[in-house]
């Protein structure tokens, strides 16, 4: 390990700590653990509390300028400012991640059972939240959790499919009567697509 790596991998740690991944004793000990022997036969490591860093003197870790030790043949690199910064967690996904899917099969579904559902505002709930719900629910993920959010993608899925399944009888050889239900459709695969995105999200 040279002095450079001994920096980013201190620097790593560092970065942890702060987001609260390590206690103090642990960040502590692996710090402690990043040493480096110069070609003049000096050990050196980083003081965690100060970032500098310190030679060992033969008892105990000091800094340079406070003994009369000769300077290392390659002295030590200091510790980039950047890469001491916590890293800001990334933004949460817009509910146009969601919604972009979605929408081209909701819209087909309106336009196509309009008539319908301008008389029946139940049966146009029963489509159209099934079909908001998972989209909407895309940038609360981060909060509410992968495993709730997939748990209600599934649930409105089964929700937009059960008056397909109830007819599927009558469907089968039925190109008017499947056409109709093509906007359930495009949601039910849109939906399909939005459990592996809402999986990988952290």
């Amino acid at each position: 390990m040279n002095f450079e790596e001994a920096g980013q991998q201190f620097a790593n740690l560092q970065a942890q700590y702060r987001a609260g991944q390590l206690q103090a004793a642990q960040f502590q000990q692996m710090a402690g653990q990043l040493r480096v022997q110069d070609q003049s036969g000096h050990w050196w490591q980083i003081d965690p509390n100060s970032t500098q860093w310190m030679m060992w003197n033969g008892s105990q870790w000091t800094l340079p300028q406070q003994q009369a030790a000769a300077q290392p043949a390659m002295p030590p690199q200091p510790i980039p400012q950047a890469t001491l910064t916590v890293q800001k967690k990334k933004a949460a996904p817009a509910i146009w991640e969601g919604l972009a899917p979605v929408l081209p099969g909701l819209a087909i579904g309106l336009l196509q059972g309009w008539p319908m559902y301008s008389k029946n505002t139940a049966m146009l709930a029963g489509f159209a939240i099934p079909s908001l719900l998972p989209a909407v629910l895309v940038p609360l993920v981060p909060y509410v959790g992968r495993t709730v959010a997939i748990i209600v993608i599934i649930g409105c899925l089964g929700w937009l499919s059960w008056p397909v399944l109830m007819q599927l009888q009558t469907l089968v050889g039925n190109t008017q009567g499947a056409q109709t239900h093509l906007g359930r459709g495009l949601v039910g695969v849109s939906l399909l697509y939005l459990i592996p995105r809402v999986w990988r999200m952290k």
